[in-house]
């Protein structure tokens, strides 16, 4: 056995006593040669670096030849102590199970051979009938000086114990050793003392003080190259997110990691000269192709080029060359993602990317007088459109190859000739002429004889079309406008500096419409409703003059640009060879989350998740929303319906029941069947709260300052139970008998409703200055948590004393002012808080005491909801309509930080930045 001993006792209450038990038998009767008589395992700091408590514990368990369980109240109703003592009397065969008494009582009944369980209050329960006679155990009760003769005599006891050796002759050897050692001692120190103290002393002030100038160097070093990225983000985005990255390897303080959790705000980059892009329909690719030139006015010759890259990691997956100097104008992919066609020249070539790390090239499609400008595959990817110079629109069988429609639409060498298939339906739209180019419709039902439908748009000179089919984005006059395929009034995008002559213009999912112009920006609107500008993400001018290529991926969730050069300026300096940004647009007002729920018309004012984080209903714009976002950054809309504009909400804990209370009614909704309703109770009321408890049985409605009803979720009764208590906010906690804790006053109160009809105030804490807005617990109860408009935050824990509950406070936090929510991740091991300053605050529960991991400042566009999306990710209602998930997990964080970072930090900058000391490295390259 590695331990002869594993120490098993409560830290709240007899965390003086457990260390001392194990440093008195690690020194009885220690021999002089050895470190220790005994190796005993005592709490964490015998445990070894893994990524779980628990199997660490167990294997230490497993591991260990005896039992010492120090007996008290706190450890008899401690989780740990309980599930400690219920793994090891599983064991078999059975180990020794030693009991020293530190606080309470225990009694024998000989008569049923058991523990006297009605008197015995000092151990777990779980040890009823494993003990067949009565044991004999350790007072170490009341109060014993831990340096007291008598306390030595029970170590001795204990030791000799768990050596089975003679307590007398356990003694005598403690005696021997140490006279031994202090005769050692004597000897040793005489020579030695005045110099090793002076050595050591001298050594530890030097240590201590270049550790500390170190760690004081890397923590200003690593705040200093944050600031550093902020500077030049949006000029050199990729090294911005490896300066991030080198101060995470200095110094992982909360400022910087909440540097790395923002990192998604930074654009990505890939660093290659680019004609062509486009995102397959699954957009789990991207397409680059870069034009070959001759080498003509000092120019260097450039052969045609093909990348294709993971859009997840933005890694390489394959690269070809054409062979050739010749033009590519385009690149699309068909709608299985299998094909990619490119146009390259008079002709269109075919490849094969099933296989993304081994294209196959297919066949090429010929006939055109001059180059391909534009092709787009039709929804069903068996059609292929494509527009040329020579005027004419071809439309093609991609399976065969064959020509099954040519149309003559413009004379030859059009400026401009543009087609585009929406995502569904049998529309295609083409964009032809010289400057001022013409928008036409086409009904594609028969590719062979397609026919022109709707009005003919003129004086366009950009254009896209909405996924669905349904409007046209266009650039006209030096104006954005939307309007429907059908026609109608279009409606002209606000522009904050006038009239800008868009480069290109996108039209996204989820009605998002982007272009780029020369002044600088990538502006983005929300065309849902009324047109908003949504988010102006910033270029240098020379990159945004001359912009190549502006395509949304197909879930909406990012915008690429290709532009001729990274931070060329106007004389072409910088990388060279061109860059292609992408940003993440999940929420264009707050790029940095990882996905946005969207669809509300207006402020968020209603949000709860599931228990297992994978459902999310949110209310907001008079709507209700569910999602499933078992997949956080693609989420799945399930049902949506007409709801009042305040609404407090909550899901069943299985996940199959959400009630909602808002003016009218209190309802119980099916959300595994779209929503449809289950139950429903009268009433009016303005909710501030609503939770289920833990069995499913009973749900809370807490009114602003009024009452607080509970309704049984299988009851026909025509209203809810009233509780004498006024209240704002309340959490339903896990117990044998059903207790809620409520706040509204300074006070946080317990109640017993195991009978709804009869609620009753069993106990209640202080600690707060003010009116307690939001109570929050962890799913075991363990951790109980308070927010109050004094900007406090305290925690609590629940104390059985006999047959009463106390609460007792284990700390507390201090905000900046009011805290709008709070809540505990579902492991508890992390409390997050919204404050009135619009910042959320993320902790780290290290053995109940709160440490500041994250700080973010999400400005005005946060709401006032925020709750925990399985352990790692935060939801985050918003004034614009979206729930934003954000990813609170620094390692994940961390690997997207590192994904398009362009070229690698060059030594030059790094010696610019770096000290002297520090070797050169790229923070995200092996």
């Amino acid at each position: 056995m590695k331990y002869d001993a594993f120490i098993s006792y409560n830290h709240a209450a007899d965390g003086q006593l457990g260390p001392a038990v194990r440093d008195g038998l690690h020194g009885f009767a220690r021999p002089a040669f050895r470190l220790r008589a005994l190796r005993v395992f005592c709490d964490r700091r015998s445990l070894p670096a893994s990524e779980g408590l628990w199997p660490s514990i167990e294997a230490a368990l497993n591991a260990s030849r005896c039992l010492v369980l120090l007996a008290s109240p706190g450890s008899a109703n401690s989780v740990w102590v309980r599930r400690e003592v219920e793994h090891w009397i599983k064991n078999t065969p059975k180990r020794p199970l030693l009991i020293v008494l530190a606080d309470g009582e225990i009694a024998w009944d000989d008569g049923k051979g058991d523990f006297n369980w009605e008197r015995t209050t000092a151990l777990p329960r779980v040890l009823r009938g494993w003990f067949t006679d009565e044991p004999s155990w350790i007072n170490l009760s009341g109060s014993l000086d831990l340096r007291s003769p008598e306390f030595l005599d029970a170590i001795a006891t204990l030791s000799s114990a768990l050596q089975n050796r003679d307590k007398d002759e356990l003694i005598g050897e403690d005696v021997r050793q140490h006279r031994r050692a202090r005769r050692f001692r004597r000897l040793s120190w005489s020579g030695l003392s005045v110099l090793t103290a002076v050595a050591v002393v001298a050594a530890l002030i030097a240590s201590v003080q270049r550790a500390t100038a170190l760690d004081q160097r890397n923590t200003a070093l690593a705040d200093q190259l944050v600031a550093e990225a902020s500077t030049i983000q949006d000029t050199q985005p990729g090294l911005a997110r490896q300066l991030i990255a080198a101060a995470h390897q200095l110094k992982p303080t909360p400022q910087v990691e909440s540097a790395v959790i923002s990192g998604g705000q930074i654009a990505q980059e890939i660093h290659a000269d680019v004609s062509a892009l486009a995102y397959s329909p699954g957009g789990s690719l991207l397409a680059l192709a870069r034009s070959g030139r001759s080498a003509v006015g000092g120019q260097q010759e450039v052969i045609s080029h093909v990348w294709l890259y993971d859009t997840a990691t933005l890694s390489l997956q394959s690269e070809w060359s054409l062979d050739t100097k010749r033009q590519i104008s385009a690149v699309a992919f068909d709608s299985t993602s299998r094909r990619l066609a490119v146009a390259h020249a008079n002709d269109v070539m075919l490849w094969d990317v099933s296989n993304p790390r081994a294209p196959v090239k297919g066949s090429t499609l010929t006939g055109h007088q001059n180059s391909v400008k534009s092709l787009s595959f039709s929804p069903g990817g068996k059609v292929l459109a494509s527009g040329s110079d020579d005027g004419t629109l071809r439309l093609w069988d991609s399976d065969s190859g064959n020509v099954l429609t040519q149309q003559q639409i413009e004379a030859a060498d059009p400026l401009r000739f543009d087609v585009r298939f929406p995502s569904t339906g049998n529309v295609l739209v083409t964009m032809s002429g010289q400057y001022d180019s013409t928008v036409r419709t086409w009904d594609v039902s028969d590719p062979r004889a397609p026919h022109k439908t709707g009005a003919e748009l003129g004086g366009v000179q950009r254009f896209d079309i909405s996924p669905d089919g349904t409007r046209l984005v266009t650039r006209a006059e030096d104006e954005l406008r939307v309007s429907n395929v059908g026609g109608g009034n279009p409606v002209v995008l606000p522009q904050p500096k006038g009239k800008i002559q868009a480069e290109h213009v996108a039209f996204g999912a989820r009605d998002q419409v982007a272009a780029v112009g020369g002044d600088g920006f990538v502006r983005l609107w929300n065309v849902a409703q009324q047109p908003v500008l949504a988010a102006e993400l910033p270029l240098p001018d020379w990159d945004s003059s001359n912009a190549d290529q502006l395509t949304f991926s197909p879930n909406g969730n990012n915008i690429a640009v290709a532009t001729p050069g990274a931070n060329a300026g106007p004389r072409g300096r910088g990388i060279p060879g061109g860059t292609v940004r992408i940003w993440n647009t999940a929420d264009p007002r707050e790029p940095r989350a990882i996905a946005a729920l969207t669809g509300h018309a207006g402020r968020v004012t209603g949000l709860t998740v599931s228990a297992d984080g994978r459902y999310v209903a949110s209310v907001g714009g008079r709507t209700l929303r569910l999602w499933d976002v078992a997949d956080p950054q693609n989420p799945k809309p399930l049902a949506n319906q007409p709801a009042e504009q305040e609404v407090g909400l909550a899901f069943s804990p299985d996940g199959t029941r959400l009630a909602t209370a808002d003016e009218k009614s209190i309802r119980l909704l099916d959300s595994k069947n779209a929503l449809a309703p289950v139950r429903q109770w009268p009433g009016q009321t303005t909710a501030t709260d609503v939770e289920f408890s833990r069995d499913g049985r009973l749900f809370a409605v807490v009114q602003a300052f009024d009452a607080i009803n509970l309704y049984e979720t299988t009851s026909q009764r025509g209203s809810g139970h009233p509780m004498p208590v006024v209240g704002w906010s309340m959490a339903f906690l896990p117990a044998q008998r059903a207790v809620v804790a409520v706040g509204g006053s300074k006070y946080l109160e317990l109640w017993d409703v195991s009978n709804p009809q009869y609620s009753a105030r069993i106990a209640g804490g202080s600690g707060h200055t003010f009116q307690i807005q939001q109570v929050a617990t962890s799913v075991d109860g363990a951790v109980i948590a308070s927010a109050a408009r004094d900007g406090s935050v305290r925690l609590w824990q629940i104390e059985e004393n006999g047959q009463s509950l106390q609460l007792t406070q284990t700390a507390a936090i201090d905000d900046t002012g009011d805290v709008y929510d709070i809540v505990l991740s579902p492991n508890a091991q992390r409390i997050a808080t919204l404050g009135r300053d619009r910042t959320i605050r993320v902790y780290d529960l290290n053995d109940g005491e709160p440490i500041t991991a994250l700080v973010f400042h999400v400005g005005n566009g946060a709401s006032s909801d925020i709750r925990f999306v399985g352990n790692d990710k935060l939801a985050v209602t918003t004034q614009h309509g979206a729930v934003d998930i954000w990813d609170l997990d620094v390692s994940a964080a961390l690997r997207r930080l590192c994904n398009g970072v362009g070229e690698p930090i060059s030594e030059t900058q790094w010696r610019r930045l770096m000290p002297t000391d520090l070797p050169y490295r790229k923070p995200c390259h092996p």
